[in-house]
């Protein structure tokens, strides 16, 4: 009675479950356990338009796609001999002849841990599954239209990266950049090969990635890596000369090391010939020593004077010059016979921070050892401070002792400009490089999120790449000028519109810099594409107005400038949906970067903008102003943006040598005429009887303590002076109150800013 009890009940659950079935609007089913007898609900009959006796003995499977039939079966047929529960999809057919795509799951119920039956349902996904591959499709087609944009770009590039290439090719120096290789501390243990131009691979080899240590150990020896690695954590530049010996040659280079990231870029000169003819002279020189004097003095005389470099010799116990070739006037701007004699003559030419360490290698030199050093001198022919290279060597007698010193002076000026010039170029082009593909990115990345299809993406991409490169060939046109609006909006205008009568442009002459140039011209060709596509241009009855001026507002002038539609009858503007590229370019970035405002309205007759900012410079990332060349700057003799003494007679007095030749240089710097400098009184005296100066420097303390005779006689002929003094000032008379007094050591610069103020001081009294 109890298994009959259970039996109807199960009976009665089944019965009650096919009638909920009928009644559910889903598409549903229900199978005895073996799976193999179905009953539908009436939405399952509506959709497939089966009957019910059609259903039967399978036939219910007719409506599963033939494709997806053997497949979904095969799993339903698994789930029953496991007793699992079953999700998959297939196409259904409809009533209709068409399929759809339906998940479809198939669940167990249970009674005393065995299955009794199984409930199925399917669920429409076929929407869903359409967008999913419509979306696939969407994104293959935009994947691959973005890599040929790319490969485009990426061909521009390295058609540059080629022209650099050739152009470092083309050197008949080498040019190297190495990367510096680190330990787990940080420390710099190796440089990696990065770039070789051609000059340098055809010495090397094919050396890209190898180690500079393992493929050239003489670097170590030569000082060459630790040259490297102090480049690399100073960031100081280092100009040196180095013997290379490799399998492949054994010669001397001038080498230019730069940082460039975190390693070093090198220029190479080979200077084998140089270091040649070097040895010559010596050699040259032993044969004075040996031969008869008057025959090598002929030769030596010969090879000086035809040799564009300098040659010198000097005596090693006094150092004062022997000999200069004629070339010394033209790199030291005097007559050869000037540097003759005592050694300050030459190193009064050189400037005050270069003096000690030239002297230093000169005193190098006369200890017996070869020195090769850079320092600059102000040249008195034409006032300009230049780069010397001198090469000093020992000149040993017949007993291996120093007997003379001789020399090799180069004017390198030219050399160390183009390799500073060099240095920038190189930091020129990586920025512009950058600042061009950041701006790129932007619009890629904005006009991405608002294109609705691959063409249409596309087609923008292509209309805003196409005006940035109108805005550079404007800005380049002439560096730092700025364009004429009237230009701006005529370009873009014109370019899009029927025909001329479409638009109406005017506006006074105004120039916009560089930066406001670059956002104004990239908002009007936003307003003049959304005419084209939605507003005037887009009939040949709608027209534009352009219009513009200026005006002063909050102290600075302003430029004003409106943009109206007027579409055709029948062509009404309408909101749009959301916020494009251009309303962001408009009332944001025009905004953000003018200081000004911008605002776009969507008027039923047309749309307006109105955009107004200050007219005020702003160089545009677009730019490619070439870097200024590089100066030689003069140091503490560099009188640039000084005290102007243009018309002054100075007389200096002064007892230190290179104190008097300074200080009177820095006033020739300054545009007077000096008289002396003199070392004592008496001589600065008999210079002004028959020049009468305008204003004087005067040391007070002339070797046997302080004078000041001079002083009262300049000041009885009512003539301004200044003091220096190493002594303290206690010791100047009080008659001398009021005359400025210089404390030694004193710069050179503040005795010429002085005395321009005292010489001033002295007119405004006298008027």
């Amino acid at each position: 009675m109890a298994s009959e009890s259970i039996t109807d009940e199960l009976e009665r659950r089944l019965a009650a479950a096919e009638a909920a079935l009928r009644l559910v609007p889903a598409l549903l089913w229900q199978a005895d356990a073996r799976g193999s007898q179905f009953s539908f609900n009436q939405p399952w009959l509506d959709y497939t338009g089966q009957t019910l006796e059609a259903t039967q003995n399978n036939g219910w499977m007719e409506a599963i796609h033939p494709e997806d039939r053997s497949n979904s079966m095969r799993a339903f047929r698994r789930a029953v001999r496991m007793g699992a529960a079953l999700e998959i999809e297939h196409r259904l057919r409809g009533a209709d002849g068409y399929y759809r795509w339906f998940a479809v799951r198939h669940h167990p119920l249970r009674e005393a841990g065995r299955v009794c039956a199984w409930f199925g349902a399917a669920i429409d996904i076929d929407d869903r599954k359409r967008a999913a591959q419509a979306l696939r499709e969407t994104q293959e087609s935009y994947r691959i239209e973005l890599e040929q944009q790319v490969q485009e770009r990426t061909a521009e590039l390295r058609s540059s990266l080629d022209l650099l290439q050739a152009t470092m090719d083309s050197s008949r120096d080498m040019v190297q950049v190495f990367e510096a290789v680190r330990d787990d501390t940080g420390e710099i243990v190796d440089f990696r090969w990065l770039f070789n131009n051609h000059t340098a691979e055809k010495l090397y080899g094919d050396v890209i990635g190898r180690s500079l240590l393992q493929n050239n150990p003489g670097v170590a020896e030569e000082g060459i890596f630790d040259t490297f690695k102090r480049v690399v954590e100073t960031g100081e530049p280092d100009q040196s000369e180095h013997h290379y010996v490799h399998e492949q040659f054994d010669g001397w280079f001038h080498q230019s090391c730069v940082k460039l990231g975190d390693g070093v870029a090198t220029t190479t000169s080979d200077i084998t010939e140089r270091k040649l003819a070097e040895v010559d002279v010596l050699r040259l020189q032993e044969e004075v020593a040996q031969a008869a004097l008057h025959e090598s003095e002929e030769r030596f005389r010969q090879f000086a004077n035809a040799s564009s470099d300098a040659l010198w010799i000097r005596d090693a116990g006094t150092l004062e010059m022997e000999y200069v070739s004629p070339a010394i006037a033209t790199i030291y701007g005097v007559a050869p016979g000037t540097l003759m004699g005592d050694v300050k003559s030459w190193a009064a030419l050189i400037v005050p921070e270069d003096r000690r360490t030239a002297l230093a290698h000169l005193e190098k030199a006369r200890q017996g050892t070869a020195v090769v050093h850079d320092f600059r001198i102000q040249r008195p022919s034409d006032r300009l401070f230049r780069w010397i290279r001198n090469t000093d060597f020992p000149l040993l007698d017949e007993l291996g002792r120093v007997q003379r010193i001789g020399g090799i002076a180069k004017d390198v000026t030219e050399t160390k400009l183009a390799v500073e010039h060099q240095t920038v170029l190189l930091a020129e082009l990586q920025h512009r490089v950058r600042n061009i593909m950041a701006i790129i990115r932007s619009i890629t990345a904005r006009t991405g999120e608002r294109a609705e299809s691959v063409p249409e993406y596309a087609a923008v991409m292509n209309g805003r790449l196409l005006t940035l490169a109108r805005v550079q060939v404007l800005l380049t046109r002439a560096a730092n000028i700025g364009v004429g609006i009237e230009t701006v909006v005529s370009n873009e205008v014109h370019a899009q519109a029927h025909h001329p009568s479409q638009y109406d442009v005017s506006g006074p002459n105004v120039i916009l810099s560089p930066k406001a140039a670059e956002v104004l011209t990239l908002a009007v060709h936003e307003l003049t594409t959304n005419a084209l596509k939605y507003g005037a241009l887009a009939d040949p009855n709608g027209k534009i107005a352009v219009r513009w001026n200026t005006s002063e507002k909050r102290g600075a002038n302003w430029l004003t400038f409106e943009w109206v539609e007027e579409n055709p009858p029948g062509r009404p503007v309408s909101q749009p949906i959301r916020r494009g590229f251009g309303s962001e370019l408009v009332e944001e970035r025009l905004p953000y970067e003018l200081d000004g405002r911008g605002k776009l309205t969507f008027e039923p007759q047309g749309v307006r903008c109105q955009i107004e900012f200050p007219l005020k410079e702003g160089a545009s990332i677009l730019g490619t102003n070439a870097p200024q060349r590089a100066r030689v700057f003069g140091g503490a003799l560099d009188m640039t943006g000084e005290a102007d003494l243009s018309g002054q007679r100075v007389l200096v007095l002064e007892d230190d040598y290179y104190l008097a030749t300074d200080t009177a240089r820095a006033l020739r710097g300054a545009g007077a005429t000096v008289l002396g400098p003199c070392a004592n009184e008496q001589t600065a005296e008999d210079a002004i009887k028959d020049t009468v100066p305008t204003g004087a420097v005067l040391d007070i303390n002339l070797g046997r303590g302080p004078s000041f005779k001079l002083a009262r006689a300049l000041r009885e002929r009512s003539i301004r002076f200044v003091f220096l003094t190493g002594y303290d000032e206690d010791v100047i008379p009080d008659e001398f109150e009021g005359v400025v007094r210089l404390q030694k050591p004193v710069e050179l610069r503040q005795i010429v800013n002085t005395l321009a103020q005292a010489l001033h001081d002295g007119a405004d009294q006298h008027g």
